[in-house]
Order: structure tokens, then C-alpha cells, then sequence
């Protein structure tokens, strides 16, 4: 389908393409439309998608390209657009995205590009970007994940990138983020995480980093965290955790026990050269607040060192 490319289409409203299963094709989005409205191409069967980098473009609806299972190639989001809604690309066969950087984009919804299947490479958060919905990039097979130090990004949702089993190497936290939500990164193949010690982090949510063999080394829980949820890092045969935060409320249960089951069959914290892990807290940090954690990694020998 393509539509005048000196036209005076400014909008695509909103189920304007509902399920018109016989649209095939390429759909070229003009240059001076702004506005491409929610289930705009739900589950139709156009083949690839062309948005004019320096276009017009703001918005893109919820479900826009929902369940365009034929839609494939690599789609570029342009650079004025501030809002991707949920479950936007959900289901779709495309096989790469790029986000301009430094663009307008704010806002990645719910499910966005949740079932992507197709969907490899490097993701790029850009760096105005404040808000990544649940189930944003959950069951893609992303394989790294570039987010901005520095960048504007608070919230990391729930499920965001559950299942992604080829997302690899290291994850860094932006320091803006306040909320990393359950089960956020469960079952990926990363091999380190960098938190910012005295970044905006609060909630590390349940099962947020579990299932992660490949997770080794350091853990730091930076200084503002109150909550490390049941589960967080099971199965990372982790060498050391140190806590920075005297605001911990609760380290729940086995938020830091390791895969390695005891012949008592109790499971324990233990790094992957089979030492035992070390758990460093401040001086200042109730003992009651890591006493799950010990009760539940019961063959931890090393001793809980207070500092920091």
C-alpha cells in the first residue's frame, strides 16, 4: 500500500486497516503524518513497514501492528516519534529496530514487542525514554541490550524481558531507574549486571534477575534500594553480595540462593568455583532484614562481613 508521498494525510485513525487480511505489501507511512492511530494495521498481512526517518510521525498507537504475523525486515522508528503504545509491533515477524538515540521517544508500552520472536540483535533504549512496559521485549530473541547510563529511563516494567534466553554480557541499570519489576530479566543469559551505587533504584522486584547460571562475580545492591525481592538472583552462582543500602526493609527469601543443592538437599549460595558466596552489609542494616536470606542459603560458611 503507499499513499500519496506529497499528499495531505496528516492521521491515520484509528482502525482505519483492522484486520484486512488480503493487505499485503509494503505500507509507506507519509512524511506528514503525525498521528498512526491504535489497531490502525492490526492483523493484517502487509510484509514490511517504511516510517520516513525525519517525518512527521509522534505517535503510534496501541496495537497498531498487532498480530502482523507476515510483517518482517527491520522497522526504524522515527525520530519525532514520543510514543509507541502497547502491545504496538505484539506478534510481528520483524527481525530488528532502531530507535533514532537521541529522539523524541519517551513512552514504550506494555507488550510492545512482546512475542517477537524474530526480533535479534541489539536493542537500543534511547536516552529520553522514561517509561519500558511490562512484557515490553518478553520471548524476543534480542541478543545484547544498550540502555543510557545518564538517560531519563525510571521504570523498567514487569515481565520486560522475561524469556529472552539470548540476551547476553552485561546489563547496565541507568542510574534514573527507581523500579526493576518481577521477573524483569528471568531466564536471560547475562553474565553481569551494573547497578549504580547511588542511583535512584528502590525495588528490585521478585524473580527480577532469576534462572541466571551465567550471572557471576559481584552483585552491589546500590544505596536507595528497600526491597530485594523473593527469588531476585536464584540460580546466579554469585562470589559476593554487597549491600550498600541501610533503607533495605527486606531481603527476602532465597533472593540470593544459587542452584547448588547440598546432599541435605537445602539449597545454598555458592559462587561457580564452588566457594562460598560472601553477603557484605552496612554496620547500620538490622539483622533482621538479612536473616532470610541466610535461613534460606543455610550452607553459606562465609560470614556476613558489616561495613560499608
Amino acid at each position: 500500500m503507499r499513499f500519496p508521498t506529497n499528499g495531505l494525510l496528516v492521521a491515520i485513525n484509528d482502525y482505519s486497516f483492522l484486520e484486512c487480511s488480503s493487505l499485503t505489501g509494503t505500507v509507506t507511512i507519509p512524511s506528514k503524518v503525525s498521528y498512526l492511530g491504535s489497531g490502525a494495521f492490526f492483523d493484517s498481512a502487509i510484509t514490511a513497514l517504511e516510517m520516513v526517518e525525519d517525518g512527521a510521525l509522534e505517535y503510534i498507537g496501541d496495537s497498531s501492528f498487532s498480530s502482523c504475523s507476515s510483517l518482517t525486515g527491520t522497522v526504524t522508528i522515527p525520530s519525532k516519534v514520543s510514543y509507541v503504545g502497547s502491545s504496538a509491533f505484539e506478534s510481528s515477524a520483524i527481525t530488528a529496530l532502531d530507535m533514532v538515540e537521541d529522539g523524541a521517544l519517551e513512552y514504550i508500552g506494555d507488550s510492545s514487542f512482546y512475542f517477537c520472536s524474530s526480533l535479534t540483535g541489539t536493542v537500543t533504549i534511547p536516552s529520553n525514554v522514561s517509561y519500558l512496559g511490562n512484557y515490553a521485549f518478553a520471548y524476543s530473541a534480542i541478543t545484547a541490550l544498550d540502555m543510557a547510563e545518564d538517560g531519563a529511563l525510571e521504570y523498567i516494567g514487569d515481565y520486560s524481558f522475561y524469556s529472552c534466553y539470548d540476551l547476553k554480557g552485561t546489563v547496565t541499570i541507568p542510574s534514573k531507574v527507581s523500579y526493576v519489576g518481577n521477573y524483569a530479566f528471568f531466564g536471560s543469559a547475562i553474565t553481569a549486571l551494573d547497578m549504580a551505587d547511588d542511583g535512584a533504584l528502590e525495588y528490585i522486584g521478585d524473580y527480577s534477575f532469576g534462572e541466571y547460571p551465567s550471572l557471576t562475580g559481584t552483585v552491589t545492591i546500590p544505596s536507595k534500594v528497600s526491597y530485594v525481592g523473593y527469588y531476585a538472583f536464584y540460580g546466579a552462582p554469585l562470589s559476593a553480595i554487597n549491600v550498600l543500602s541501610s533503607l533495605l526493609s527486606s531481603i527476602e527469601s532465597y533472593a540470593f540462593g544459587s542452584s547448588t543443592v547440598s546432599p541435605c538437599g537445602y539449597t545454598s549460595m555458592y559462587s561457580d568455583d564452588g566457594a562460598p558466596a560472601t553477603l557484605t552489609v552496612p554496620s547500620s542494616l538490622p539483622s533482621s532484614v538479612y536473616q532470610p536470606v541466610l535461613y534460606s542459603c543455610v550452607l553459606v560458611v562465609a560470614p556476613v562481613i558489616t561495613g560499608n
